[in-house]
């Protein structure tokens, strides 16, 4: 408990970023204009100290398309493809 009736101890571990803001969108672009603006309020928000952001490198896409008439011929079901592929790439051992 604070010292105030209703206000709470922060006591415990420093932590690096108190106050995140994560913007997701269609484009880069967009995405960028939108942090700025984010930024903007965080840097003039009474408390707020040390506004920082970072972008992630963009990530490789891979898409994969199911030959519908190949997986009937082998006797897959379409539906078993993606766990299939799940397991495959996530490496784990266990089936």
């Amino acid at each position: 408990m604070g010292a105030h009736p209703g206000e709470r101890s922060t006591a415990g571990p420093p932590v690096i970023q108190t106050l995140v803001a994560e913007v997701y969108g269609p484009d880069l672009a967009g995405q960028t204009q939108v942090a700025q603006q984010i930024k903007s309020i965080f840097q003039h928000t009474a408390g707020v100290v040390d506004t920082d952001w970072y972008v992630e490198d963009p990530q490789p896409r891979l898409v994969m398309r199911v030959d519908e008439v190949k997986a009937a011929q082998h006797g897959i079901a379409v539906s078993d493809v993606p766990h299939a592929l799940a397991l495959a790439l996530s490496g784990d051992q266990s089936a």
